[in-house]
């Protein structure tokens, strides 16, 4: 296993268990933040408890070394939507939406935080590519 794989996936285990935490540490003022988005409140309510409980899963599933390239794809899903979402609040499609981020990253703005997802994005494909590995380079 390479170093790139070993740190991609410390980094998301990091990001999962940093940014539920801080929505669990702060849950009154994240279940607001969440009451505010456009989205039914049935659905805020539900994404209150689903998120959390998501990221602790993910952070779990990369934990397991078996389990690692599932946790990549399904981390790469989970930045897709959060990423997706962004670009529609940035194009306009949503007036005004608080960000419901976890931690520091609450502090950012829409741009940051949709680079923020980019690069982590990034990092779970390159790493879950089943045909990324270095390959070493025999003489001839």
């Amino acid at each position: 296993m390479n170093v790139f794989f070993r740190l991609s996936v410390s980094l998301l285990i990091l990001l999962w268990v940093y940014t539920a935490l801080s929505k669990l540490a702060e849950f009154s003022a994240f279940e607001l933040e969440m009451s505010r988005q456009v989205f039914s409140p049935q659905f805020s309510q539900f994404l209150v408890f689903a998120l959390p409980a998501t990221e602790l899963f993910l952070a779990g599933i990369l934990l397991i070394p078996a389990s690692q390239r599932l946790g990549l794809a399904l981390s790469a899903i989970l930045l897709c939507l959060f990423t997706g979402y962004i670009v529609l609040i940035l194009a306009g499609y949503y007036p005004n939406i608080p960000c419901s981020c976890g931690g520091v990253l609450k502090v950012l703005g829409w741009w940051e935080n949709l680079w923020f997802n980019l690069v982590f994005l990034s990092i779970a494909i390159i790493a879950w590519r089943p045909s990324f590995s270095i390959k070493k380079v025999s003489p001839s």
